[in-house]
């Protein structure tokens, strides 16, 4: 956080800098240097921290300046801030630029123009928004829309979904001098401004800031006859989109050593490429995914000596925003290598590749021509293994058949004449009468033997292990795409419950790797 605040000297305001504690306490304050708060030159609270608190834009007259205040610019090297230099032209002109905030990303500025701007004044401002060069300089700012711009509005702070605008503005309807707004970019326009009025009072409310999670706002107001930093919970409406925070290194496996590479995100489900940059080797990398979206994250050395990285960050929905830190490794291609392919999906209850692989097998195809030299084993592993009987899981579309022979051995009982009753025949007078008694005077025994049945039963077992299929339909593809059929083999792993795997290391029920072997 970098405050103001007149502790050294009652009133004279200083730039103080400090830092949240894993503790949630903060870090003893320490004033920048002059380099930076240089007196009586700087705007009052017309600075902002990017979000990976490692560039600083800040408003000021100082010499160099292009016009009246100016937009400035410092970065941060190790625990000290470097050198500010001027934004230059065209985002600076003759009139006043200042209240700069930075995207996340660090590529878009967002600021305001005004015709007059003082400590205690702003009339006739702006809102506008410009793109950073590949040299760190503006291309030409672009004036927001007019839903946005009524009149007089200052201090954009652009969030951390990289959509959500807060600023201020003194257009009829409020509270009284400045008032808190916010303005949503959707659909390629900007939402018409709401009030902050869980915020917003009669005098002039003119600073505010929000960290990444999105659900606390700091911002000053007076309190006892001083101004005093606030803090207050956002109502989840005017919140931002959760944000999953991802920061890490890119690591060689064998050395250890940080790597310079390349990071690509996409929009995994239209294929455009979302943002592109360096992996320094001197600091981590830093970028913000925000929920709503399907992203293709993938990490590629320069060189093509190296595997790559890839990942799938399904964010439909977030709960929460998140901090996620990722170690990579990047492992030399050569005989022995195995490099998972986490951005290929099958679709589901399938051996078909989901098309959302398209951007992981054109990674794939482009390693293995540059390394022509070598073969490549495609082998897909299934981690929950299922089976049954019946076939009630739609996940169970493959079957074994399975005859088994079984013999019975059953008990069978006749019945055997032993012996007539002679006193009874003797004493019966006629053939009729014998008859109607011939049950009573047969003696029948019942004797038992056994037999032998031999059963033919035929078993069905159900189950979801499509790994060679999984594994061929990827080879399949590849050799469509002009790999040489002598230099791919597809296996199929089976069941793999007895390997060790992070839940990352998953796009599903299966792991896909690939091998490298002379």
């Amino acid at each position: 956080m970098i405050y103001l605040s007149d502790l050294a000297e009652r009133g004279q305001f200083k730039m103080w800098y400090t830092r949240k504690l894993s503790s949630g306490n903060w870090k003893m304050p320490e004033v920048l240097p002059i380099t930076i708060d240089n007196p009586g030159t700087n705007l009052k609270g017309g600075y902002c921290l990017s979000f990976d608190g490692n560039t600083m834009v800040f408003t000021s007259k100082r010499r160099g300046s292009i016009g009246g205040f100016d937009i400035w610019i410092s970065e941060k090297e190790g625990d000290n801030w470097g050198p500010p230099r001027n934004a230059g032209k065209p985002l600076n002109t003759e009139l006043h630029e200042g209240d700069p905030s930075l995207s996340p990303d660090g590529k878009v500025l967002y600021f305001t123009r005004c015709n007059i701007l003082s400590n205690d004044q702003a009339a006739n401002c702006q809102i506008m928004v410009a793109e950073m060069k590949s040299n760190g300089y503006f291309k030409e700012p672009i004036v927001l829309p007019a839903n946005v711009n009524t009149g007089n509005e200052v201090g954009p702070r652009i969030l951390a979904d990289n959509s959500s605008l807060m600023f201020s503005s003194s257009r009829p309807g409020g509270k009284g001098g400045f008032d808190y707004y916010l303005t949503r970019f959707n659909n390629a326009s900007w939402s018409d401004p709401i009030a902050l009025d869980f915020l917003n009072s009669t005098e002039d409310d003119r600073y505010i800031s929000v960290p990444i999670k999105g659900d606390i706002a700091y911002f000053s107001k007076e309190s006892n006859g001083f101004q005093a930093i606030f803090m207050a919970r956002i109502p989840a409406e005017f919140q931002p989109k959760k944000i999953l925070w991802i920061e890490g290194i890119v690591e060689g496996q064998e050395t250890n050593e940080l790597l310079e590479s390349v990071i690509r995100i996409y929009d995994n489900q239209s294929g455009k490429l979302i943002n592109s940059f360096p992996s320094p080797k001197n600091k981590p990398f830093t970028f913000y995914l925000s929920e709503g979206k399907q992203y293709d994250f993938s990490v590629m050395t320069k060189e093509s000596n190296h595997t790559f990285y890839s990942q799938i960050f399904e964010l439909d929905s977030l709960k929460n925003s998140r901090k996620l830190n990722l170690k990579i490794k990047l492992d030399l291609v050569k005989a022995g290598t195995a490099m998972k392919l986490n951005g290929l999906k099958f679709n589901q209850y399938t051996s078909g590749i989901s098309p959302s692989s398209e951007l992981e097998m054109r990674r794939l195809i482009a390693l293995m021509k540059k390394n022509h030299d070598l073969k490549f084993e495609i082998g897909v592993h299934l981690i929950n293994f299922k089976s049954d009987t019946i076939n009630i899981d739609p996940d169970l579309t493959e079957f074994v058949t399975d005859t088994i022979i079984d013999y019975r051995v059953i008990d069978l009982i006749d019945s055997v004449l032993l012996e007539v009753n002679s006193q009874i025949i003797d004493s019966l007078k006629n053939d009729e009468e014998m008859d109607s008694l011939r049950n009573v005077i047969l003696t029948y025994q019942p004797v038992l033997h056994q037999d032998t049945l031999t059963i033919l039963k035929i078993i069905n077992t159900y189950h979801n292990d499509r790994t060679q299929k999984q594994a061929e339909a990827v080879v399949s593809y590849l050799l469509d795409k002009g790999a040489s059929s002598g230099s791919l083999i597809a296996v199929g792993y089976g069941n793999s419950k007895n390997r060790d795997l992070s839940t990352s290391d998953l796009q599903g029920n299966y792991l896909v790797e690939i091998k490298f072997f002379q």
